[in-house]
């Protein structure tokens, strides 16, 4: 069931799938700063997402 829902979700809504694929893959670990464009791109939107 829950694969289905995860499913149906990442078809319908692939742009915020994505995005939150990208920060999983380039957010800086262990609170160290980012050292990258693709960290520091990662980082301003986790810090967008916690504001909402």
């Amino acid at each position: 069931m829950v694969f289905v829902v995860v499913a149906r979700s990442r078809i319908r809504q692939p742009i915020v799938w994505a995005e939150l694929d990208f920060v999983e893959q380039h957010a800086p670990k262990y609170g160290r700063p980012p050292e990258t464009i693709e960290e520091y791109r990662a980082q301003q939107l986790q810090e967008q997402a916690s504001e909402a």
